[in-house]
């Protein structure tokens, strides 16, 4: 009819995820992959409220200074750690201390795996996007020079690859009526992007590209032909390019 939807039916008798088998596992509920998702969480629900603390809860209260008591469940050991740690400075610095570490970690696996440079170039650009400012460029795109002031945005990373590509919003020259020239920093449009071997020269300036009405079109102007200077040189061999 007119005006009503049927809606699927839940399926209570797709398979658990390898998640919930895994921590079904832990609760020691046995055969966990023979039951239905919805059984299976149903089941943990209900073991979780008796279960004693798993050994990760054990180890991470030890290591963080927090003492639970005799015969509590796993529930009640995580109500007792987040309250340590809302209420004890010094739990928290113990956490701080195991975040920092876990990062570490995570960082030197990420080194690894894309190279330091990759590494190094990511962060670099990275600083660039959380400052919020514009960058005067001088790059190589389909074998022509290009000056331009840019917005950093995330950098893409091939981590099989191992590779990275810069990635930048350009501003467009829109001329109104009311506000004259001034610059449009249209986040819609898709990013530029290029290796960082065709990156020539770069220049952090203050102007914010998400405030452009701060940003007169006579200072662009500037700001470009400024390049386009820095530009010759280079190309005369007056002055080095940039190696990012």
């Amino acid at each position: 009819m007119f005006g009503l939807f049927k809606t699927k039916p839940k399926d209570r008798r797709s398979p658990p995820t390898k998640k919930q088998i895994r921590y079904a596992k832990i609760l020691g509920i046995n055969s966990p992959e023979n039951m239905s998702r919805d059984r299976l969480s149903d089941a943990i629900a209900k073991a979780s409220k008796k279960a004693p603390p798993t050994k990760a809860q054990l180890r991470y209260a030890k290591q963080i200074g927090v003492e639970l008591r005799e015969g509590i469940t796993s529930e009640q050991a995580s109500r007792a750690i987040n309250k340590a740690i809302q209420k004890d400075p010094e739990v928290r610095r113990q956490v701080a201390k195991i975040e920092k570490r876990k990062a570490e970690v995570a960082e030197k696996k990420y080194i690894d795996k894309v190279g330091p440079d990759v590494a190094r170039i990511e962060k670099l650009w990275q600083t660039w996007c959380e400052d919020n400012s514009s960058l005067l460029v001088i790059y190589i795109k389909n074998g022509q020079w290009v000056v331009d002031l840019v917005a950093p945005v995330d950098p893409i990373v091939n981590i099989q690859r191992a590779t990275i590509r810069l990635a930048f919003i350009t501003p467009k020259v829109v001329n109104d009526r009311d506000m004259g020239k001034h610059l449009d920093w249209d986040d819609d449009r898709r990013p530029v992007t290029i290796a960082p071997k065709d990156l020539l020269y770069w220049e952090a300036t203050k102007d914010d590209p998400t405030l452009p009405m701060t940003f007169n079109f006579t200072r662009y102007q500037k700001r470009i032909q400024h390049g386009l200077d820095i530009a010759k040189k280079i190309k005369k061999g007056k002055l080095d390019r940039m190696t990012i």
